[in-house]
């Protein structure tokens, strides 16, 4: 009996021992858990994490309170930086992910230095955001604060969501102001707030109080009663130190701004009856308008100065430009594509754009570059275009839109002297004076009047190396250095043509020479009169073939009853040109000469050959 006592014993204690086993937590894993199995007291007492027998980390059993470096948490997660560590950044929570990595400087931190400051650090290139229901807080990289926007486009961007629900009893939710910044404390009832209507921004004192806006130096002021004032206190609806004030809405000065104890100042002003508005300036002074790089002054005479304060004209401009163009979505400027500048002496409702315009075409009509235009008024005067032209190539078009050449004239032009350098073209051309055409520093060949009783009534001539003055009747022939001679063809009023060859004055002629009438037509060589008769001295021709050959032994005379018989036959020599032949064809000089010379050599041959029949005869 004692036997099997000891055996139920043995047993008993085996199956409390394992399943006392079995409710241990294995560091190694655990497997087949209940859900009374968990990691904890069941004493009342805290549950304490250690490391290196140091107190880590703490959860009570009073409450869900854990404490990571404090034994004694005051809230759900309380973190507590041990002070015993020497450094300088206090490191409390650090959140990181596999995409921003594990290091200290990686992810979204918090800590605190030692004079007690706590940051929260995005340490990546990225948003920090503090999320509501319909919206919150984002710290954008670059350190914009948006409220409302996950864009902050400013340092603070204060941003209306539609998707906040108006008040239920409000009909229509876009008649109600949205409130984005709201400022009041326990002696204040509405405050200060900044309200979004719309589209509009209203800064709102809520208070019967003042608002006061202060700066280093300057302040503004908005008193309870409506006034504004800068740098003072309020003593007018708009007032600027004691020298800008608005009077009223409907007085004649708006606005007048002026020094303490001065009479007039500077006035902004309206007439009552329109809708004019007036900025005069009231003292025999001077109006700037300023900018960082310069600006505008309106001087007390009225002339307008950019970049000078002593304007001389209507509009003074000191190292600037002026400039007039168009945007691509305007159509046209009023009476121009591109805008021009007017000219008019007298403009009025009859004549508003005056007389003259010039404007700059981009291929408008065809054309590129400067137009000088007329333009049309209702009173008048005509409306033209392309008097002038300034092309983008440089030529220059007078009555033409398109030039092309460097000066292209559609119609006639008139000089009293002109140097062309490259070719002239021109339908016609009336010149008074003389033309010149020079090649550098050549002699030039001279066109002009020859009128005068000097010249055998002339009227004009071409000279060669000789330019005439139809003024007084004089003639200058350069020099080359060595040689000062020339020539002059002129013609007379009754027809006749003249030339004129004149000789260097000298030998190693260094200088020009100069002439007179008179000279010129003494050295006449040659006259066309316009009968037609051609006056000279003499005519040397040369020509070849001279007819010696006709003395020649084989030269083979014709029979005299040859000779007979072509004579009987044409009515001329052999070899003669008929008259009608000479009529109409004329003859040529030096051929006829030579052919004249032959039949008077054949004539020497006949007559010697008569001589020497007779003389036979009169041996006989």
């Amino acid at each position: 009996m004692k036997k099997i006592n000891l055996l139920i014993f043995l047993a008993s204690l085996y199956f409390v021992v394992g399943a006392q086993q079995a409710s241990f937590w294995e560091l190694s894993g655990n497997a087949n858990t209940a859900g009374k199995c968990f990691l904890g007291t069941t004493d009342g007492a805290p549950l304490i994490f250690n490391t290196n027998n140091i107190e880590r980390m703490r959860l009570l059993s009073a409450g869900p309170f854990l404490g990571i470096g404090t034994s004694n948490p005051q809230a759900t997660l309380h973190l507590h930086f041990d002070s015993k560590e020497n450094t300088q950044i206090k490191r409390m929570l650090q959140l990181t992910t596999p995409t921003t990595g594990s290091n200290f400087n990686n992810g979204f931190g918090i800590y605190y230095n030692p004079e007690k400051d706590i940051f929260l650090k995005q340490y990546e290139e990225a948003k920090l955001s503090l999320e509501g229901f319909v919206g919150g807080l984002t710290i954008a990289p670059n350190g914009f604060v948006g409220i409302g926007t996950d864009d902050p486009r400013a340092s603070l961007h204060l941003y209306y969501q539609p998707t906040i629900l108006p008040p239920k009893d409000v009909d229509d939710p876009k008649m109600v102001p949205l409130t984005l910044l709201r400022i009041n404390g326990p002696t204040m009832g509405n405050g200060f707030f900044i309200n979004t209507f719309g589209k509009n921004i209203d800064f709102i004192q809520g208070e019967q109080a003042d608002l006061n806006i202060f700066g280093a130096k300057s302040s503004i002021h908005f008193s309870n009663n409506g006034y504004v004032s800068i740098n003072v206190a309020q003593q007018a609806s708009f007032y600027v130190n004691g020298s800008s004030r608005t009077e009223g809405l409907f007085s004649s000065h708006s606005v007048n701004i002026k020094r303490t104890n001065q009479v007039g100042g500077f006035d902004i002003s309206y007439k009552n009856n329109n809708s004019d508005v007036f900025l005069q300036q009231i003292e025999q002074g001077s109006i700037h308008i300023k900018g960082p790089g310069g600006g505008l002054m309106i001087a007390p005479n009225g002339n307008i100065g950019f970049g000078t304060t002593i304007p001389k004209q209507k509009l003074h401009i000191i190292d600037g430009n002026i400039l007039i163009s168009k945007t691509s979505a305007k159509t046209v400027a009023p009476g121009s594509p591109n805008g021009s500048i007017l000219f008019g002496a007298d403009i009025n409702d009859n004549f508003p754009m005056g007389k003259w315009g010039i404007e700059y075409l981009n291929g408008e009509d065809n054309c590129f570059g400067l137009n000088f235009w007329r333009p049309w008024n209702p009173g008048g005067g005509g409306w033209g275009n392309y008097y002038l032209v300034l092309a983008d190539n440089g030529n220059v078009g007078i009555g033409k839109k398109n030039p092309e050449a460097l000066l292209d004239v559609n119609g006639s032009f008139r000089t009293k002297s002109a140097v062309i350098n490259g070719s002239l073209t021109a339908q016609s051309a009336t010149v008074t004076g003389n033309i010149s055409i020079r090649e550098g520093n050549n002699f030039c060949l001279s066109l002009g009047s020859a009128e005068g009783q000097n010249l055998a009534w002339g009227s004009s001539y071409i000279g060669f190396n000789a330019k005439r003055n139809h003024t007084t009747g004089s003639w200058t022939l350069e020099s080359d250095g060595a040689n000062n001679g020339g020539a002059v063809i002129w013609s007379s009023v009754c027809g006749a043509i003249n030339f004129a060859s004149i000789p260097r004055s000298a030998n190693n002629s260094t200088n020009s020479q100069t002439l007179t009438d008179a000279n010129i037509k003494g050295n006449i060589k040659l006259q066309l009169h316009s009968n037609g008769v051609l006056k000279t001295k003499g005519v040397q021709v040369t020509l070849a073939n001279w007819p010696d050959y006709v003395f020649a032994d084989d030269y083979k005379l014709m029979p005299l009853h040859e000779v007979r018989q072509y004579i009987k036959e044409n009515s001329r020599l052999p070899n003669i040109p008929s008259a009608q032949e000479v009529e109409e064809e004329g003859v040529e000089l030096g051929e006829m000469q030579s052919k004249l010379l032959l039949k008077i050599e054949e004539l020497t041959l006949y007559i010697l050959d008569l001589q020497n029949q007779i003389d036979e005869l009169k041996t006989r």
